[in-house]
């Protein structure tokens, strides 16, 4: 019975840092990359960037930030304000169902922070 063992190949610092660079850049895509340097592994190339940090860089270049304009900046945080205050309003409006609940039931629905938890 035979069997065939594969040998690992191993990448210099740099070369791996020059396929990422190629594949970042766009001049080859991660197949064509991988096929060109006869790399086994379909996911080595994108192991590489993650690990030498490409992807950041590239992700940043490719969505620059943009200025937003201060009046939508402004809308925006109206928007927010008011929706806290909704939220706010309603945090107090359950605080006083549970009182009300607590008192006309009377049962403790809030727990209470000394309490221990059973074991199961």
């Amino acid at each position: 019975m035979s069997q065939t063992y594969s040998i690992r190949q191993r990448f210099s610092l740099a070369l791996k840092h020059e396929i990422c660079d190629l594949v970042s850049s766009g001049e080859m895509s991660m197949t064509e990359a991988r096929r060109h340097f006869h790399i086994k592994g379909h996911s080595t190339i994108l192991d590489w960037m993650r690990k030498f940090g490409y992807l950041e860089t590239h992700q940043a270049m490719s969505h620059p930030s943009k200025k937003e304009d201060p009046e939508a900046l402004a809308a925006r945080i109206r928007a927010l304000e008011a929706q806290l205050k909704e939220e706010k309003l309603k945090t107090q409006l359950l605080d006083a169902m549970i009182d009300i609940a607590e008192d006309q039931l009377k049962i403790n629905i809030r727990k209470k922070s000394d309490t221990k938890q059973s074991n199961k």
